[in-house]
């Protein structure tokens, strides 16, 4: 998706179809209105501020990953990570600067779920590795809830056992 703007106003000049679907609003409604609208409360001034440097600099664009975790604002006023690239151009004397954004959501979540998976894993390669060397039976509880707070981040855990006389 592309968002066009100027630096001196902060005013979103263009909006395709794809800025469209990923933040809610038609062309129409954004057009001359504030970039902040789309951007999460109180980062306005520092957007300005990393756009003015992009400005200064010789780069003609510039990827805005490596920065803290960026979040967009849709239309319903829900915050949602972003991947974005800025680029610049002249344009009738003034300097016009297109972002690229990609919601990454998806993505975000969907690696979220790769590290929680592979803690999992882990916590029961330690487990079978345990099993395998402990031969007491309380020390190798022991090492098993072990293994799940360390490894598996899990905040506590413990082993029962099953009396089937009770």
């Amino acid at each position: 998706s592309e968002v066009d703007t100027y630096l001196d106003d902060m005013e979103a000049k263009g909006f395709n179809a794809g800025a469209e679907a990923i933040f809610g609003y038609r062309a129409e409604e954004v057009a001359g209105r504030p970039l902040g609208m789309l951007l999460p409360e109180g980062v306005i001034e520092t957007h300005r501020k990393h756009v003015q440097s992009f400005g200064l600099s010789p780069e003609r664009a510039r990827a805005m990953a490596g920065r803290a975790q960026l979040l967009g604002r849709r239309k319903a006023g829900t915050l949602f990570r972003v991947e974005a690239g800025l680029s610049k151009r002249s344009e009738g004397g003034a300097t016009v600067y297109t972002a690229v954004v990609r919601d990454i959501t998806l993505r975000v979540a969907q690696e979220a779920r790769i590290e929680r998976l592979t803690q999992l894993y882990a916590v029961l390669s330690g487990i079978n590795s345990a099993i395998v060397r402990i031969g007491d039976e309380r020390a190798l509880y022991a090492e098993i809830c072990r293994i799940a707070v360390e490894l598996g981040k899990f905040t506590s855990a413990w082993v029962g056992t099953f009396d089937a006389r009770s």
